[in-house]
């Protein structure tokens, strides 16, 4: 991401009797002056808000008459915020459809026709991606910026998240080929039932509550997309339970916010107590304290709004603003919005970043045509440098083709001048003011020693040479992080740039990276960043050992270096050693 990107989430309006004489939160004689404060704090707190994502249930048990007002409501977020319609991404609640036919207080027949009006008024009326029918579709909030609108309702049974088919799975899978994949991109995707399980949900289950609450059907779904979206950032948004809630696996982050409208309330400790008798709990006395749990997190108010803020190397922070009372009970008139500290969440990176070549200003005096990536690969060619072979890498893994990095980098200065003037423009557009100062590179091995070197004079930062092998006589003289006679200033800097030339298991980093936490912990010190860059980079291979970093990138993707455990291949005394 070239730059911070916000993502306003609220959800759960639950609109009813919005007159003067409700106690509703978004009425009509208070709405502006909620809403109002809200944004001012964020706007002070925060900066400029991208964009808005509202998670269903704009309105209440199917009374569609009130989306008029909804579009009020989300008009006034829009002007104070100055965001476009068309970058306000929303998806349907359980409560946004109009109720046709009930039967024994069981839905029938319901109608969507009204919700689907209201939804061409943001980004489905915009910059439309894919849409074939009413589970889903994609539409583009801005560059490298995507919203997946999924519907988790439709065709519901008993009040439950609907079940999504596999026809209906695939097809979302499919849509996904129309977004780019890679780092600079942020997949949005909104779902008013959520796909994951949160530490805020009731347990031990009330009433059903995780059947009705939590898109079961849809669980494989963040699989499925978590193996096709390998590099971008996916943010899931859910509503329905009025609870906070996070959590983050892979590149996906996962949010669950509190409700924004709804009249106040309150639930009893014999409400609770009663649904446990209704399931059989014999014993009240062994869950006394579940039942005091339950009912302080059902009665506070959980009344929010949640600002996910990307930072250039799309890591995420998340803001909880909420609204608490003056009172000491929920009240519809006195209250006031604070805003929390973030939460802050680190995205494992296991895909490298393309390094693109660098800006013509800085490269004029080379004689260089042509991508970087694609001139690695022709010094490769010209210099018949790729060799198939087993080559042992430890860990019990064994690399079946490998790439002479020294004949690579040595034969062809230019080239090597290239590439380290376009890894120091990329560094500097990983790193923050405030955080380039304070960061170190390591030079894994001679040409890792060779190119931190000669980035540290053009960025003025200091470097330090490793060898990824303190055994091995053909590396550089060793400088163990644990020499006795060593003075270790450097590293008090908070962000840590390892390079190298070719990344293949990930075992050496990651074993670099575990001496420097041990390090760094003795010294009661902390990282706060580290960024992997290899020359070569063979990205179907994931390293599954590099959640540490914080951003990866590469010279070169194109090469493959296929990497298998060492007890799947024959013996060498079977085959010989040359394959």
């Amino acid at each position: 991401m070239n730059k911070r990107t916000n993502i306003l989430h609220i959800t759960d309006f639950h609109l009813n009797n919005f007159g003067n004489d409700s106690s509703e939160y978004l009425r009509e004689d208070y709405y502006e002056n909620y809403l109002r404060q809200l944004c001012v704090l964020i706007s002070k707190k925060i900066g400029v808000i991208d964009a808005i994502v509202i998670t269903g249930d704009f309105v209440d048990k199917g009374k569609t008459e009130n989306f008029p007002h909804v579009i009020e409501i989300i008009k006034k977020l829009t002007l104070i915020l100055n965001i476009d319609d068309s970058n306000v991404g929303v998806c349907p609640g359980n409560h946004d459809f109009k109720i046709l036919e009930e039967e024994g207080g069981k839905i029938v027949k319901e109608s969507m026709d009204d919700y689907k009006s209201f939804e061409m008024h943001y980004s489905k009326g915009g910059d439309l991606v894919y849409c074939t029918n009413d589970r889903f579709y994609i539409t583009k909030l801005r560059k490298d910026v995507y919203f997946l609108s999924l519907n988790s309702c439709l065709n519901r049974k008993d009040n439950k998240p609907s079940k999504l088919t596999n026809k209906e799975s695939n097809e979302i899978i499919a849509s996904l080929k129309n977004i780019s994949d890679n780092p600079e991109t942020l997949l949005i995707i909104g779902s008013h039932y959520p796909l994951s399980y949160f530490d805020s949900a009731p347990y031990p289950d009330i009433d059903g509550w995780y059947d009705h609450h939590i898109w079961r059907s849809g669980l494989i779904l963040k699989e499925r997309i978590k193996v096709s979206l390998r590099q971008c950032k996916i943010l899931w948004l859910c509503g329905d339970t009025h609870l906070p809630g996070e959590s983050i696996y892979n590149n996906q982050l996962f949010i669950m916010s509190g409700r924004l409208g709804e009249k106040t309330r309150f639930i009893s400790r014999e409400q609770i107590i009663n649904q446990f008798e209704d399931q059989g709990h014999i014993s009240l006395d062994d869950i006394s304290e579940t039942v005091d749990k339950i009912t302080e997190e059902m009665n506070q108010e959980h009344r929010q709004a949640r600002v996910i803020s990307y930072d250039v190397n799309g890591q995420p922070e998340v803001y909880t603003v909420e609204h608490s009372s003056r009172t000491y009970t929920d009240h519809s008139q006195y209250g006031y919005w604070r805003m929390h500290y973030p939460d802050r969440f680190s995205h494992p990176t296991k895909v490298a970043e393309l390094i693109p070549k660098a800006t013509m200003d800085l490269i004029e005096d080379l004689d260089v045509n042509g991508e970087l990536e694609d001139l690695i690969i022709d010094e490769i060619k010209n210099n018949n440098l790729y060799q198939f072979n087993r080559y042992y890498l430890g860990d019990g893994k064994v690399s079946l083709g490998w790439i002479s990095i020294n004949v690579l980098l040595s034969s062809n200065n230019n080239l090597l001048q290239l590439i380290i003037i376009s890894i120091s423009e990329w560094i500097k557009s990983k790193l923050e003011d405030v955080e380039y100062q304070d960061s170190i590179l390591i030079g894994i091995d001679i040409w890792g020693a060779v190119i931190a070197s000669n980035i540290s004079l053009l960025l003025d930062l200091p470097n330090y040479s490793k060898a990824a092998n303190d055994n091995t006589d053909s590396y550089i003289d060793q400088e163990l992080f644990t020499h006795a006679n060593r003075t270790y200033n450097y590293f008090d800097k908070k962000n840590i740039i390892y390079i190298t030339g070719i990344i293949s298991s990930g075992s050496s980093l990651s074993t670099l990276h575990n001496l420097l936490y041990e390090l760094y912990d003795k010294k009661d010190k902390t990282i706060e960043k580290e960024i992997g860059i290899s020359i070569l980079n063979d990205n179907n291979q994931i390293k599954n050992n590099l959640d540490f970093l914080t951003s990866f990138g590469t010279c070169c993707t194109k090469v493959k270096i296929p990497i298998i455990d060492e007890d799947v291949l024959p013996s060498e005394d079977i085959i010989g050693e040359d394959i």
